[in-house]
């Protein structure tokens, strides 16, 4: 007897039109026809991030009846249940989680390497060259509750065939603060699924930073009133740099308010062909892995003097020079704002001297 279900309405032979496993996207629809008695699915949340959208597993479904798949999920079809006996269309392609070691593939994983800087955990694995079935399918698993992670945890997949692969990923997005996390690399072939041994890592206590903390690159000087957006400021000058573009006005570059340092600095570099000056360097800066940093305007350099420099009650938290330092303000066609960090105060300096250059950037 023909082995069917039935996809979005229609009715289809497992065993000569569906090769295992296949993808439904969200609103999609299934069913077992007799005599297939289940369908075995894997369920993943669709989880967005800044590069697109990251696969997430959730749990095992067995479709009993006509069942959709939910809004922000995608389910992977794995096989179907035919008489108390699993059928499975052979696929030297497939990917199924088979729930059994495959000797025949060596799979190394390193430490996990947690960036609480950056913000960012790292996970490094290898496939050790072994004679054996190609390997279809490869990734990490992890979890807060088990020891020994499996495919049916949380799951990030890193495509197929042998050699080195790697994850890294903002644990904001995704995992819980000052939890204990388990993870594995996995692989797997037609001969089955191989772990690779178990690491752990901690996430830190708390997701939204505080004034004077290091944070994404920097140290948090701002922070707006929602608690969720700020200012870091770069742990260190770029250097000495001309402001630039004496006697020509740059009238757009003037704003002195937090929040304008972006801005003025994309202003001067449209109103200025002069380089080296303070704002190229800025645009052109590459710190901590971040390279989205800008000249700070008038204000933002004085919240700086007064939460992370020497007007900080704790003290110079941000090294700085006892010296002048530009803004992205100008003043008039011949000067430009700028504030001596050591006492806090400002004013107009000729755009020709060679004042020193902190950049920040927004979170």
């Amino acid at each position: 007897m023909a082995q069917t279900i039935t996809v979005n309405g229609t009715p289809m032979l497992v065993s000569d039109d569906i090769s295992f496993p296949f993808w439904l996207e969200s609103g999609s629809s299934i069913s077992p026809e007799i005599p297939v008695s289940s369908i075995s699915v894997l369920e993943f949340n669709i989880v967005p991030n800044n590069n697109g959208n990251d696969m997430v597993f959730n749990q095992v479904i067995s479709v009993t009846s006509n069942s959709t798949v939910p809004e922000g999920k995608t389910w992977k079809v794995v096989s179907v249940l035919l008489e108390n006996q699993w059928f499975e269309v052979e696929n030297s392609n497939s990917s199924l989680f088979i729930p059994t070691n495959s000797s025949s593939t060596n799979i190394v994983m390193e430490a996990p390497v947690y960036d609480s800087l950056l913000m960012y955990v790292t996970f490094n694995a290898s496939i050790l060259p072994s004679g054996g079935s190609p390997i279809t399918e490869r990734g990490f698993c992890y979890s807060s509750t088990n020891e020994q992670p499996t495919v049916y945890d949380n799951i990030t997949s890193s495509g197929m065939g042998a050699g080195s692969f790697e994850e890294s990923f903002n644990p904001l997005e995704i995992l819980e603060f000052s939890t204990d996390y388990f993870v594995r690399s996995y692989a797997t072939s037609i001969e089955g699924i191989t772990y690779s041994d178990v690491h752990s890592f901690t996430t830190t206590s708390q997701g939204l930073p505080e004034i004077g903390e290091s944070y994404l690159g920097g140290i948090v000087f701002y922070i707006d009133a929602t608690g969720e957006h700020g200012l870091v400021a770069a742990t260190e000058d770029l250097g000495s740099y001309e402001w630039g573009c004496n006697n020509t006005s740059i009238i757009v570059a003037n704003e002195v308010a937090i929040g304008s340092g972006y801005q003025n600095t994309l202003a001067i570099i449209a109103g200025c062909s002069e380089t080296p000056v303070a704002a190229s360097e800025a645009l052109n800066a590459s710190l901590n892995s971040y390279t989205d940093w800008y000249l700070p305007t008038r204000d933002e350099l004085l919240e700086m003097y007064n939460i992370i420099g020497n007007g900080s009650a704790d003290g110079n938290i941000g090294s700085f020079s006892i010296s002048w330092y530009w803004s992205s303000t100008e003043y008039n066609t011949s000067g430009a704002w700028s504030v001596y960090l050591s006492s806090g105060n400002m004013g107009s300096k000729p755009k020709g001297n060679a004042n020193r250059v902190r950049v920040i950037r927004a979170f």
